[in-house]
């Protein structure tokens, strides 16, 4: 029974394990890079923050000569992070995961040492900015403009006036943070303004106990919340984005939000299914072409079809002997077909005597189609559904127009001819996979 055979093939369990434990080294790897390229944006980010501080340090510096440790320090630092930018920058570095791992985990620790150095450096502008808008209060250059806080308003006694100073400064802090929604904003500013409006000591360490100290916990409790869901969100666009690469798909921008987060969930489900039914196929493609090179075939050319339908279609043309070619279609459902044909360079019906050879031919491919499967099976491939396998009938004799496919440079095709010649078992064969 050699006609039309179409089949589709699977992994043994080992062999999936085997692909799986590749496609998870492979995605920690991406992973990897993702991170490392994630810490370096990071850093630049950083430096990036000191461009508005430090032009208001100089500007100080010009008026009291006041800020030079400061802007010292930034400087040598961004030049610092510049540095580690530069010998960190994978560009087509190949490097191993654990190489990797390894890399990250020194640019990691560096960030976060960054991260406090930035930290006092931000506090330490905040304090010169202070001193800067008192120069420019006292008189100095009127004419130089930048925002002036409103004045605290004043309560009987210096203790009164420290307390409500605390609080504001507390508050004022908190209504800076960029994660805060509109509505807890809102409270806080709103808090600021009642807190300026107090006279009287007791109301003041009363609004404290009863609604600054809940505010403020509040505002705790979110932060808290925000860090927890963006490192999740984090590692999700980590994972994403390494899946994106490994399949080929373009990565889609997910602005952070709980939205963002159950998409991101999803998608990767989806990329990952994907991933390993892609590479189940290409390995299975990649066996069945090892296969025919073991077993004496040699591939001519091949094409790829899409069909009216969406429908696509990718063809391996083998030489098979004197004039006969094997047809091998991979379709997009899975689906694995070889039939034997003869070859011509134009499309036309086998005549009578070719449909006998072809017939013949059938026979003798019915022992190799069996040796075939059985060295898939050494390498893990194994049927999974056979769809079909016809018997080699004279309405299955086809002549392959070879001008439809493309054709090895260097392979020189021999046209069928209607010859009555025995085909021995033995004799050499080349397969041609579409």
């Amino acid at each position: 029974m050699s006609g039309p055979k179409t089949s589709r093939y699977t992994l043994t369990k080992e062999q999936r394990r085997i692909l799986r434990e590749q496609l998870e080294r492979e995605r920690r790897t991406q992973e990897e890079k993702t991170k490392i390229n994630r810490y370096i944006s990071e850093l630049r980010t950083i430096c990036a923050s000191f461009d508005e501080p430090l032009e208001q340090v100089k500007e100080l510096q010009k008026r009291t000569n006041e800020g030079k440790e400061y802007i010292s320090q930034v400087e040598n630092l961004c030049v610092d992070i510049q540095q580690k930018i530069e010998s960190n920058s994978l560009n087509d570095k190949e490097l191993t995961l654990e190489r990797l791992e390894i890399h990250n985990k020194s640019l990691e620790a560096y960030l976060k040492k960054i991260m406090k150095k930035a930290d006092m450096l931000t506090e330490k502008a905040k304090d010169l900015k202070k001193n800067l808008i008192q120069d420019i209060q006292n008189g100095i250059d009127e004419g130089f403009l930048l925002e002036i806080p409103t004045n605290i308003g004043k309560v009987e006694s210096d203790k009164d006036s420290k307390l409500s100073e605390t609080m504001l400064t507390k508050l004022s802090e908190m209504s800076e943070n960029q994660v805060l929604p509109q509505t807890m904003r809102n409270d806080i500013m709103a808090a600021m303004h009642k807190i300026r409006e107090i006279s009287d000591i007791g109301f003041l360490q009363n609004y404290k106990a009863m609604t600054f100290t809940e505010l403020v916990k509040q505002y705790n409790k979110y932060i808290i919340s925000y860090q927890n869901e963006k490192e999740t969100y984090d590692d999700l666009i980590v994972r994403y984005s390494a899946l994106c690469n490994m399949v080929g798909i373009t990565i889609k921008k997910h602005t952070f939000s709980d939205e963002a987060i159950s998409n991101l969930k999803l998608e990767i489900e989806q990329i990952e299914k994907q991933l390993v039914e892609q590479r189940e196929e290409s390995y299975i493609n990649s066996c069945m072409d090892e296969v025919m090179a073991e077993m004496g075939y040699e591939l001519l050319g091949d094409r790829k079809v899409t069909k009216r339908s969406g429908k696509k279609f990718k063809n391996e043309l083998y030489s098979f002997n004197e004039g006969n070619a094997i047809n091998v279609t991979y379709a997009s459902d899975g689906n694995i077909t070889m039939e034997l044909g003869g070859v011509d360079k134009q499309d036309r019906l086998p005549d009578d005597a070719e449909i006998n050879r072809l017939c013949e031919d059938m026979e003798s491919f019915c022992e190799d189609f069996t040796g075939i499967e059985k060295k898939l099976s050494e390498k893990g491939v194994i049927i999974s559904n056979r769809v079909c396998i016809l018997p080699p009938k004279p309405e299955y004799a086809q002549v392959i127009n070879t001008s439809d496919y493309n054709i090895k440079s260097d392979m020189e095709i021999e046209i069928m001819k209607a010859k009555k010649r025995k085909v021995s078992a033995g004799n050499k064969k080349t397969l041609e996979r579409n």
